[in-house]
């Protein structure tokens, strides 16, 4: 049994620049979807992946700002201790705050 599938690459490429979410995202979700449509050539239920030509851009929107080294230094004498503690692990293993967070000691 196959099955045939009526989106084109554009329709599917507009339909992932209309997602309201970051560019990085809208690649995740481009990249399921391929995944998906690979499985399903696999099990001979499709005959092409229609996301394999897809084009999405992951490039970020603005660029994020960075603390110089002194402003660091001046951020982290201005927080309590375990702030403090928790701003050093975040600088220096390069973990997100909800990493850092989710730490059990």
């Amino acid at each position: 049994m196959s099955i045939t599938l009526l989106a084109s690459r554009l329709e599917i490429e507009e339909w992932i620049k209309s997602l309201r979410l970051a560019p990085a995202s809208r690649a995740k979700v481009r990249n399921v979807f391929s995944m998906i449509f690979r499985h399903g050539i696999r099990c001979g239920w499709l005959d092409k992946n229609p996301v394999a030509m897809v084009r999405v851009s992951s490039k970020r929107l603005r660029r994020p700002d960075v603390l110089t080294a002194e402003e660091f230094r001046l951020l982290l004498a201005a927080l309590p201790e375990r702030e403090r503690l928790m701003g050093m692990i975040c600088a220096t293993t390069g973990m997100r705050i909800g990493e850092v967070l989710g730490l059990r000691w």
